[in-house]
C-alpha cells in the first residue's frame, strides 16, 4: 500500500500565530507527526505497478498514525559540532485548506527532513544554468533535488534572464526565477523612462525619490541646457545601462568627461550622503514578488550594508576615487584598506547586516520605523511602474500563471537627512556567500523564498513519450484558452466524474493518464455532452489551486469585468465584491492565505489592509489585487476569522466546482438559473449516451 499523510486539520496544532506576523504561519508537521513513508520500490513492486498508480497518488489521504516517531533526532553533524539537536520535518508542507495540494518543504540547515518515497524522490530534478550560485545550490540538495541530466524533465530553475517567447515552453509543474518583462526596472534607462512617466502622471512630489536623470545620446541636447542654466559646478554620474558590480561607472564634473556617442545613463550625483564612521554606504534591500496578478510583494527583513572603503571628501578633485564614491563590493574589495566582514553581526568590517544598520541608527536617535516606510513605499512605486509590461507580456507568453516568480536586489542611498533615495534595480541580484554575513543572510532569505514559492509535490509522472506528448498538446491547448489571467479563460468542461484518489474518468472512453503533478481531476472530456467551447483537456485540482484564472466560467468573467469597471469609474473597492465568492475567487484567497503562512522572515507589504492608497497608481485596475486587498480589510481585526471560514468552505470542496450547487457561489443569480438548467440537460444527454451506442451496434450487427 501507498502511505501517506493526513495533511490537514481544522485548526492544526502546530498553526502558532508569528509575532511579527498577524496572519499567522503554518509550521511543517514536526517528526512525531510523521510516519515512515514505505519505499515504493520495496517488496518486489515493478514500474508497471508504479505506473498504474500515477493517477492515484496524493497527499490527501490516509493515515492518521502520526505519533510513532520521536520529535527530533540528536545527531553529530561536523558543520554543527557535536551533539547538535537537528529537527525532523515532513517533505512537504501541507495546506491550511483541506483538499488543496501540498508543496515542498526547503528546510534550514540545522533541520533534517524525512525521507519521500524513492518513485517520488526520482522526480526532485532542478535544471542548473552556469550561474547557480552555490547558495541555491545547497538549499536544493538539502530538501533531495538532483541536477536534471534531461532537457524537459526539471522542477524548478535558478539562472539568467529568458526571452519571453521562452516561458512558452514552461510547464504547470515547472517554476523558474523571472517574469518576462521585469528588465522595464531592471534597466536603468528603462527604469528611469517609467518612474518619469509616474513623475508627470502623479506629480514629481509622490515619485521624488530618484535622482534627475538622461538618457544620452537622445536627450543630448536637453541635458547640455540643463547643465549650462546650473552653471558648471555640477557632479553627476555615468553608468551603462545595463551593467552591474560597477562597470563602467565614473562621477564626473567636467562637460567633455561625458561621452555623446555611447548609450549611458547620467544622473545627478547625490554628494551630501549619511556617513557613518566618515564613509558613504548604500543599502541592499531584498524584495520578493511571487506573483503580478495579484501583485504580491516580501522583503526580507534582513540585508546588506555597503560602504566605501575610503573615507569621503566633498572635493571635486577626488571624484576619479572609485573607493570613495562607488560602493560595490566588487569595487571595494580590490582596495587593500578594505575589512571583510567575519561576524555575522560585527559593525568594525565594510559590510554589514541591515539589522545592525537599524540598531545603530536608533541608537543615534532616529526614526528607523518611519525610514522602513518609506523605503517600502519607494519599492511598491517602482514594482507598481513594470505591471502593465510585465502583465503583457505574461499574458501573451505564460500558459499558466504560477510558472513565474522573482527575487529583486534595490539598491537604496540615505542623504544626510536619512532621505531614502532609489539608486537602481537588480533583477538578478548577487547571491554570493563568500563571508559569513553574506551566508547567514543569503542562505535564509533563500529557503523562505522558496517555500513562498509553492513548488509543488509531484506525483509518479508518465515516462513514456507519448505521455510526454500528451502533456505537450494538453498545455498548448490550456495555453491558447488562458490567454487572459484575469479577465479571460477557458469556460468549463463537461460535467466529468471526480474521483477521490484519481484522475477524472471521461464518459466517452477510458481515462485518462494525467503527467501533470498532484491532484485529482476536475473535468474530463471526450464525451458528447462536452460543447465546442469547452475545455476539453482534463484539468487538475493542482493546476486549478496553483493556476487561478486558468478556467474562467462567464460568470466569474462577468464578475471581474463588472468590479473592474466600477473602480476605473469611481475610484473605491466595493465591499460587495465579496459578497459571492465564486470557485476561482476562493482559489486565489486559498492560495494567498496559503503563502503568507510560509512566509518566514519574508514580510508582506503589498497587499496589505492599507494598500488602497496604491491603487491609482496601477495603469489598470486589476480584479484580484481588488478582491484580495477588500478581503484583507474586512478582515484586519480578526485574520483567522477569515481563515476559519475559507476552511469551512474548502471542506465541501467549493473552490473546485465546475457548477457550483449554491447561489453563495454564483455572482449573478441569473447565471445560477442558467447553470442547473444546464446540469439537468448535461444529466439528460449523459444518460441517453449509451443507449444510443448500444442502438449503433444493434443496427451494425
Amino acid at each position: 500500500h501507498l502511505r501517506y499523510y493526513q495533511p490537514y486539520r481544522s485548526y492544526p496544532s502546530n498553526f502558532i500565530p508569528h509575532q511579527e506576523n498577524p496572519r499567522g504561519t503554518l509550521q511543517s508537521l514536526q517528526g512525531d507527526e510523521f510516519d515512515e513513508l514505505s519505499d515504493l520500490d520495496a517488496d518486489g513492486e515493478d514500474s508497471a505497478v508504479v505506473s498504474r498508480c500515477e493517477s492515484s497518488i496524493s497527499w490527501t489521504s490516509l493515515d492518521n498514525k502520526q505519533d510513532e516517531v520521536s520529535e527530533s533526532v540528536t545527531t553529530t553533524d561536523s558543520g554543527l559540532g557535536s551533539d547538535a539537536d537537528i529537527s525532523t520535518h515532513l517533505p512537504v508542507t501541507h495546506s491550511l485548506f483541506k483538499h488543496c495540494p501540498a508543496v515542498l518543504y526547503f528546510p534550514a540547515e540545522h533541520e533534517k527532513l524525512s525521507k519521500l518515497p524513492r518513485a517520488v524522490q526520482r522526480q526532485l530534478k532542478w535544471k542548473m544554468s552556469n550561474i547557480t550560485p552555490n547558495v541555491v545550490k545547497n538549499i536544493i540538495a538539502r530538501a533531495g533535488f538532483v541536477a536534471s541530466t534531461k532537457r524537459r524533465e526539471w522542477i524548478g530553475y535558478w539562472g539568467k534572464h529568458m526571452k519571453a517567447s521562452a516561458f512558452k515552453n514552461i510547464l504547470p509543474h515547472q517554476k523558474v526565477n523571472h517574469f518576462p518583462g521585469t528588465f522595464e526596472i531592471g534597466r536603468k534607462d528603462k527604469l528611469w523612462k517609467n518612474l518619469y512617466k509616474a513623475q508627470i502622471k502623479y506629480s514629481k512630489k509622490e515619485f521624488d525619490f530618484v535622482p534627475l536623470t538622461f538618457c544620452l545620446p537622445a536627450e543630448w541636447k536637453t541635458f547640455r541646457r540643463y547643465w549650462e542654466e546650473n552653471g558648471h559646478k555640477q557632479k553627476w554620474i555615468v553608468k551603462p545601462p545595463a551593467s552591474a558590480r560597477g562597470i563602467g561607472i565614473k562621477v564626473v564634473h567636467k562637460l567633455n568627461q561625458i561621452p555623446r556617442k555611447r548609450n549611458v545613463v547620467i544622473q545627478r550625483y547625490l554628494s551630501n550622503p549619511y556617513l557613518i564612521n566618515g564613509r558613504k554606504f548604500d543599502l541592499r534591500i531584498y524584495v520578493y514578488v511571487s506573483s503580478y496578478d495579484p501583485l504580491c510583494i516580501y522583503i526580507y527583513d534582513n540585508g546588506l550594508v555597503r560602504f566605501a572603503s575610503s573615507k569621503y571628501s566633498y572635493s571635486s578633485k577626488t571624484l576619479s576615487n572609485r573607493y570613495m564614491h562607488l560602493t560595490n563590493y566588487s569595487v571595494n574589495k580590490n582596495n587593500d584598506a578594505y575589512i571583510r566582514n567575519e561576524d555575522e553581526s560585527g559593525i568594525e568590517s565594510h559590510k554589514w547586516g541591515l539589522k545592525a544598520l537599524w540598531k545603530y541608527l536608533l541608537m543615534a536617535g532616529q526614526d528607523v520605523d518611519a525610514l522602513k516606510n518609506r523605503i517600502k513605499v519607494i519599492i511598491i512605486k517602482v514594482l507598481i511602474s513594470s505591471v502593465p509590461t510585465v502583465t503583457s507580456l505574461s499574458k501573451s507568453n505564460c500558459r499558466f500563471r504560477h510558472t513565474s516568480h522573482e527575487l529583486f536586489g534595490f539598491d537604496i542611498f540615505l542623504d544626510h537627512h536619512l532621505k531614502p533615495w532609489l539608486i537602481e534595480v537588480n533583477i538578478s541580484p548577487s547571491l554570493h556567500t563568500s563571508a559569513p554575513l553574506d551566508k547567514h543572510i543569503k542562505s535564509g532569505l533563500i529557503k523562505d523564498l522558496f517555500n513562498i514559492a509553492g513548488f509543488q509535490v509531484p506525483t509518479l509522472a508518465t515516462r513514456s513519450k507519448s505521455g510526454a506528448s500528451s502533456s505537450s498538446q494538453q498545455g498548448s491547448a490550456s495555453g491558447e484558452r488562458s490567454a487572459s489571467h484575469s479577465g479571460g479563460g477557458a469556460s468549463h468542461s463537461g460535467s466529468g466524474a471526480r474521483h477521490p484518489g484519481g484522475a477524472a474518468s471521461h464518459p466517452g472512453g477510458g481515462a485518462r493518464q494525467s503527467s501533470t503533478l498532484m491532484g485529482r481531476g476536475v473535468g474530463g472530456s471526450g464525451s458528447s455532452d462536452v460543447g465546442k467551447n469547452d475545455n476539453v483537456e482534463q484539468v487538475t485540482d493542482a493546476q486549478l489551486y496553483f493556476n487561478p484564472g486558468v478556467c474562467l466560467s462567464s460568470d466569474e468573467k462577468a464578475k471581474h469585468a463588472y468590479f473592474t469597471q466600477k473602480y476605473a469609474t469611481d475610484v473605491t473597492v466595493s465591499e460587495k465584491i465579496l459578497d459571492n465568492l465564486t470557485p476561482d475567487d476562493l482559489r486565489v484567497l486559498m492560495k494567498f492565505e496559503d503563502e503568507v503562512s510560509r512566509s518566514g522572515d519574508l514580510e508582506l507589504v503589498f497587499p496589505t489592509e492599507d494598500s488602497t492608497q496604491f491603487l491609482k497608481y496601477f495603469q489598470f485596475a486589476k480584479f484580484y489585487d481588488l478582491l484580495v486587498i477588500q478581503w484583507l480589510k474586512k478582515n484586519s481585526k480578526d485574520p483567522q476569522r477569515g481563515i476559519a471560514k475559507l476552511q469551512k468552505l474548502a471542506e465541501t470542496k467549493a473552490q473546485f466546482s465546475q457548477h457550483p450547487t449554491s447561489a453563495d457561489h454564483v455572482w449573478c443569480k441569473q447565471n445560477f438559473t442558467s447553470i442547473k438548467r444546464n446540469d439537468k440537460i448535461s444529466d439528460k444527454r449523459r444518460r441517453t449516451v449509451p443507449n444510443r451506442i448500444e442502438e449503433r451496434r444493434d443496427t451494425s450487427l
